[in-house]
């Protein structure tokens, strides 16, 4: 039999008392996850790159609530779930919620920000309880009742228009298709929108050339201000924090000093080298260029995965997923990541969704203003200030390429 995981990031539900330490933990974890995704997506093309590893996450921890024995031993380790089942998920729960509630200044949105979750099951099933009330609890992810086995096109369309909705339309289908096997569908979506702390004009926009790489340059609008922000550069990149209204998130960008030089950047690019560099900014004024850009992603996240380590969770002959029922091997038999990304001279919307389908080094200190200057590839990151949680994470090779 299939299951399937549609990722979506979880609602605003009740979770017990958590640890800061323990949401710091799956934070932690989380973005060791996506440094490690980011470094294989990156090895295997030359283009944008753009995904959610939180989102990712979030639905590895609900189908992970109900894989036992060797197949969550590859899902943990991979994931970098180091807490043990009855504080993973209310961290992970506790985290959402947080981030969730973060979007609210007083009684005023300052920005959006929803993570997201559903669940969709075979309707008559026998699901183990203990796993709906995991995901429930935790996720905020209760059942709802759909019939794959007779209109698998109708529960598609009903997943789809869930997916839609919850990232503004910006995601608008995350599955194809479905078979008469599938019996549960996860599903995780985060969305994202907000002006800078302070926007740029759109007067100082101007055309200028993208050096794509040592042999093609394209011209792409390239936005100016000199603003105040954490900055800071090694001997092979500069790194300037980018905040957005109520100065809860942050842009991060990693801009090699080389234009070919970003290949060089990925390759010393770790958790902790990322948490170094992030850890020795200072706030400085800094002459500012940055590309507007706008482009979509899609990842085969199984394939990613298996290459990751995941492996017995999506093969039918050994997969164990004998914590959501007992009738039947399930395995997950599709994995998909979707997400959308629009920077402009407001601010920053982007969305993303995940579907399982289961039958530095220094300161540089210098009384002039630095000038970070985005005309050639770089990465960027999009981050909680409090825990440091990546949201979002991607480069930009062309800022003209959709």
């Amino acid at each position: 039999m299939a299951i399937v995981a549609a990722l979506c990031l979880p609602g605003s539900n009740a979770v017990a008392q958590v640890s800061q330490s323990d949401i710091q933990s799956v934070s932690d974890g989380g973005n060791a996850f996506a440094v490690n995704l980011y470094a294989q997506l990156a090895r295997e093309s030359g283009d944008n790159i753009f995904f959610s590893p939180y989102s990712i996450s979030s639905a590895m921890g609900m189908v992970y609530a109900g894989a036992r024995n060797g197949t969550a031993r590859q899902i943990d380790r991979v994931m970098h779930f180091t807490l043990p089942d009855d504080r993973l998920h209310p961290a992970l729960g506790a985290l959402t919620n947080q981030l969730n509630a973060g979007a609210m200044d007083g009684n005023v949105a300052a920005y959006k920000l929803k993570v997201a979750n559903s669940l969709w099951g075979q309707t008559g099933y026998p699901y183990k309880q203990h796993f709906l009330n995991i995901l429930q609890q935790y996720y905020g992810a209760a059942l709802q009742q759909t019939d794959f086995e007779n209109n698998p096109t109708a529960a598609v369309q009903q997943i789809n228009q869930w997916v839609s909705d919850a990232t503004h339309n910006r995601i608008p289908t995350i599955l194809d298709s479905l078979d008469p096997t599938t019996r549960l569908v996860l599903v995780d979506a985060i969305y994202f929108k907000s002006g800078w702390l302070n926007q740029f004009d759109a007067t100082n926009t101007e055309q200028q050339p993208f050096n794509v790489d040592e042999a093609t340059s394209a011209q792409a609008p390239l936005m100016y201000q000199q603003e105040w922000c954490q900055y800071a550069e090694n001997a092979n990149a500069q790194i300037v924090e980018i905040p957005y209204a109520a100065h809860k998130l942050s842009m991060v960008v990693i801009l090699p000093k080389e234009p070919a030089g970003l290949s060089d950047v990925e390759a010393k690019l770790t958790p902790q080298r990322l948490s170094n560099w992030l850890s020795h900014t200072g706030s400085r004024s800094v002459n500012l260029y940055l590309p507007k850009f706008t482009f979509t992603d899609s990842i085969d996240l199984m394939a990613e995965l298996k290459s990751l380590g995941i492996v017995k969770a999506f093969d039918r002959d050994v997969a164990d997923f004998a914590g959501i029922t007992l009738q039947d091997r399930l395995y997950i038999s599709k994995a998909v990541h979707k997400a959308f990304v629009a920077v402009d001279e407001t601010g920053t919307e982007a969305a993303a969704a995940t579907a399982l389908v289961v039958s530095i080094d220094s300161i540089v200190i210098d009384s002039n203003p630095p000038t970070f200057r985005a005309d050639h590839p770089f990465i960027f990151l999009i981050r909680d200030n409090a825990t440091g949680t990546i949201l979002f994470m991607g480069r930009v090779t062309n800022p003209t390429a959709n």
